[in-house]
């Protein structure tokens, strides 16, 4: 047969537009993806927060336990009068004198030490041996002061005892 089949009737099957099949897995994925990662930068920033506060409060504790250290120190050495406040106690190395003040500062200062290395990381050390070192010097500069005014207390004495030996 060399003749073709030919109609002129509508085709009775059309065929339809092919669409692909949507990737819902992948929506699923991202989705999911997305929600951890809020929640892992939520989580982190309730546990950043949380260390905050754990080395806030470990901060205070420690700094009001060298606070008081010094407090009790300087005012022990601020009960001593005349001689008492400016005697030599030992010497150094370089058989320099050692005076009482100079030994509690430096008692103080390897208290701080001990204390600073007592906590638990390095941002609650830095905090507590910045404090502690403002601490310290506010009371060398008291404990100076003191010192000085009775140093110069037991020479007047000392010169108006020479005097009325003398006279």
């Amino acid at each position: 047969p060399t003749v073709q089949l030919e109609s002129n009737a509508p085709t009775m099957l059309q065929g339809g537009r092919v669409v692909p099949q949507e990737d819902t897995a992948s929506k699923g994925v991202e989705k999911f993806t997305s929600a951890m990662s809020q929640a892992g930068k939520q989580f982190a920033q309730i546990s950043e927060s949380l260390q905050e506060q754990r080395d806030d409060a470990v901060y205070k504790e420690k700094s009001i336990e060298y606070q008081k250290a010094v407090s009790k120190a300087k005012l022990e050495f601020q009960a001593l009068e005349n001689k008492a406040a400016i005697e030599t106690v030992d010497t150094d190395e370089n058989d320099q004198p050692i005076t009482k003040r100079e030994q509690i500062i430096a008692n103080l200062t390897e208290q701080l030490e001990e204390i600073a290395n007592s906590a638990e990381n390095d941002r609650q050390k830095f905090m507590i041996r910045t404090n502690g070192e403002g601490v310290l010097m506010s009371a060398n500069n008291v404990m100076t002061k003191h010192e000085i005014t009775e140093g110069q207390k037991y020479h007047d004495n000392n010169d108006l005892a020479a005097i009325d030996l003398a006279a």
